[in-house]
């Protein structure tokens, strides 16, 4: 019996499901996709969104948590369009 053979209990053993176990996790391209297809209306807030795509509130917020996308504008500061500039 070879030195190799032999059980070495100091030895580490890496899973073979690494990677494979756990929660998916949603791509932002998904979510970018389904917010680009519907109205900008319906965009407002991420409760509007989520009704008008069929995805969970939690997914949006996720994705804008982790940044792989953001917000646009708020309520506190618009989007400026050239009228109300001045």
């Amino acid at each position: 019996m070879d030195a190799e053979d032999k059980f070495d209990a100091t030895r580490v053993m890496r899973s073979s499901q690494k990677g494979r176990v756990g929660r998916r996790i949603i791509q932002a391209k998904t979510v970018q996709d389904a917010l680009v297809s519907i109205p900008a209306r319906n965009r407002k807030t991420i409760r509007h969104a989520s009704e008008a795509t069929g995805v969970a509130v939690t997914t949006f917020w996720l994705v804008l948590k982790r940044g792989e996308t953001s917000r646009m504008s708020n309520k506190l500061k618009p989007i400026l369009i050239e009228q109300k500039q001045d």
